[in-house]
Parts: structure tokens; C-alpha cells; sequence
């Protein structure tokens, strides 16, 4: 599928005409799918016509997105899991298709060409998805040890024996799987499965908070019990950008670039880029670990890249997390010097960026 480079100034004006008017474009979307299809769409009941705004709002919010990185893709994907979403909701795979026509049509309508051609091929891309199968590609089965580990972990958390799932895994720490393991193959497999769960209706938001704080008390007890390297490899701020607050895979990437060597800053919570950038002046960063899960906050990740840049010359950035679903290119054109495949995989490229003793003394350091 051919994309835009992501330069594309008639596409950064059409995201804007989105972003700011996402409701009111959502709206002409439900009243023009309701008039083309209440035969069908009345069957859901009363509310009906709220439950698609709210629904249309969000792929508005997504296909702004999706256009001012010029990355289609990124829209397919919003798409597809909206879908399995719905389908598991009960809402028709046909009744989905309608309304993202109906939002075509509607956009079509109401931008400017300039604007609608910068869309067009973003819909057009969407809409030929719903020719393949789609379906969860990562979901926990008990195929081999660590996912049955981690299936456990998460039937203690969800039965209320959050004590006994913290100490099955400090036990499996102390029987021998490596720290990085325990991160990658169980507990941030077991997050990605509770959020699959919640996203198709399976458990509350209630059960998916609780596991995922229990998550983060784990990570606290399971980092603290194992060595640290005193090798100075360099100071590195990690962070969530703002409005995005999933952050596990930050934490686990920053207790391994702890226990590496590295003078690690983590501040995983959803932080305003003004802040990010005064904790990388203050703390003398020789680099910044960013991770987003949210394709609707890349834009706001190259703004942030962008503003660290500007207060820290010389900063080495690497970005991570589901919503740059793996694209190199998509982090460069954030502004990021490279994409980070997995928390262990940020400690290896930091260790090649920073080299093996990048930090300056102690006492040189705030």
C-alpha cells in the first residue's frame, strides 16, 4: 500500500479541520447513516443515534490522525480493531461498514477538496479492509510456559488474590527466568490480554485498573530484588506523552535500563511536554525514551520530540509502543532517532547510541 511521506501540508490542513470539528463532522455522519439505514440500525435499540456519534467521533479523531502523519495504515489499523470491538458488542460487520461510508460521504460533503482529497485515500483504504479477516493475532492461549504463566497470573488477579499473583512472581524470578523475561514474556503479555478483554467486553475497566496496578506493584518488588550493573552508561528520561496513560512498557523499559547501568528518570503517567522537557534540562539527559499506545497522540509525540530537542542540544531520542505498530519510518517522521521494538530492545539501542560510559560524574549531576 503505497503511503505519503507524512510532509504533507494539504493533509495537516485537512487534520485540523478534523480534530477541531470532530464532533460536528461525526454528527452529519450519524444523521446521513440513520436516514440510509434505520431499517437495520433500529434494531439496536433506543440510543441508537448516540452510541454512532460517540462511535463516529472517535474515527474522526483516528482518520485526523492517520492523515497528518500521511501514514493510511495507521487508520486501517484503528479500523480493524474498532471492528472486533463492535463484532463483539454484537453490532453487524455491514452496519460498521455503513457508517464509515457514511463518513466518507459526509467529509466529502463538508471539507474543502484540498482537504477531501487528503482523506479520500485514508477512507478508500479503510473501507477494502472489510474484505479480509480480522481477528486478534496476540491473545493468550497457553501455547508454551510463559503464556500459561501468564494466564495464571491474571485468574489470580481477577479472582481477588492479588497477594498470591505477586508472589508467583517473585517465585519465578527467584527460580531463574530472567527480569526482561518476566517483563516481556508475562506481565506485559497479561496487560495486552486484559486490555484485549476490556476493548471486547470481557471484564470492567474496574478489573483491568486492578490488574494493572497490581502489575506495576510487581515490577517495583521483582526490579528491586535483582543486581544492578555499576557501570555509568548516561542519564535517560522515559515518559508517556500527555493524554496517554499506559504505562507499563515504560516502566519495564526503565528498570532494565536501571538494572543496565543507566542513571534512569521514569515518569510514565500521561506528562505535559513542558515537564518532560524540564526533567530532561534539569536531570542533564543524554537521551529521552518516549512511548505511546495511542495513534491519536503521534502528532503530539513529534511536538514533544521536537520541544526536547530545543531545550537539550544533542539528545538522543527512541520512541516505542503499539501505535507506531512497528514502523520505523512513522518514528523517524516524528522526529525520533529510532523504534524500539520492546523494552529490552530500548536498552540495546541506548547502549549502542550512549556507548559504555557516557555519564559524567556524580557530582557534575543535579
Amino acid at each position: 500500500m503505497a503511503e505519503t511521506n507524512g510532509k504533507d501540508d494539504q493533509g495537516a490542513f485537512a487534520a485540523q479541520l478534523m480534530k477541531s470539528g470532530a464532533r460536528a463532522f461525526a454528527a452529519a455522519a450519524t444523521e446521513r447513516l440513520l436516514a440510509d439505514a434505520s431499517d437495520r440500525l433500529d434494531r439496536y435499540g433506543p440510543g441508537v443515534g448516540t452510541a454512532w456519534h460517540e462511535h463516529l467521533t472517535a474515527r474522526v479523531r483516528e482518520l485526523a490522525a492517520s492523515v497528518e502523519m500521511g501514514r493510511r495504515e495507521l487508520f486501517v489499523r484503528q479500523i480493524e480493531w474498532a471492528r472486533l470491538a463492535l463484532e463483539a458488542r454484537g453490532v453487524a460487520p455491514e452496519d460498521f461498514h455503513a457508517s464509515v461510508r457514511a463518513l466518507g460521504a459526509s467529509l466529502q460533503e463538508e471539507l474543502p477538496e484540498s482537504a477531501w482529497r487528503a482523506c479520500r485515500p485514508h477512507i478508500e483504504a479503510a473501507l477494502a479492509s472489510f474484505d479480509r479477516d480480522v481477528g486478534p493475532t496476540k491473545r493468550l492461549a497457553g501455547r508454551d510456559d510463559h503464556e500459561r504463566l501468564a494466564l495464571r497470573y491474571i485468574e489470580m488477579v481477577l479472582v481477588g488474590r492479588r497477594r498470591d499473583a505477586m508472589e508467583l512472581m517473585v517465585a519465578t524470578l527467584r527460580e531463574g527466568m530472567p527480569l526482561a523475561d518476566v517483563y516481556e514474556r508475562v506481565l506485559l503479555p497479561a496487560e495486552f490480554e486484559i486490555g484485549t478483554m476490556w476493548h471486547l467486553g470481557e471484564v470492567s475497566v474496574c478489573e483491568e485498573n486492578l490488574t494493572t496496578e497490581t502489575s506495576r506493584a510487581v515490577m517495583a518488588v521483582l526490579s528491586h530484588a535483582s543486581a544492578r550493573r555499576p557501570a555509568r552508561r548516561g542519564t535517560v528520561v522515559a515518559g508517556v506523552v500527555e493524554g496517554d496513560q499506559h504505562g507499563l512498557a515504560i516502566r519495564a523499559a526503565a528498570d532494565l535500563l536501571d538494572l543496565a547501568g543507566f542513571r534512569t528518570i521514569c515518569i510514565d503517567g500521561g506528562i505535559p511536554a513542558d515537564d518532560l522537557a524540564a526533567a530532561v534540562t534539569h536531570f542533564s539527559a543524554d537521551a529521552a525514551l518516549l512511548s505511546s499506545t495511542i495513534v491519536t497522540q503521534l502528532a503530539l509525540v513529534r511536538d514533544t520530540i521536537a520541544l526536547l530537542r530545543g531545550r537539550r542540544d544533542g539528545l538522543r531520542v527512541v520512541v516505542g509502543g503499539p501505535a507506531f505498530s512497528g514502523d520505523p519510518a512513522l518514528a523517524w517522521n516524528c522526529g525520533a532517532d529510532a523504534l524500539a521494538a520492546s523494552p529490552s530492545d530500548a536498552v540495546r539501542i541506548l547502549e549502542e547510541m550512549l556507548g559504555p560510559d557516557a555519564s559524567a560524574p556524580d557530582a557534575e549531576r543535579p
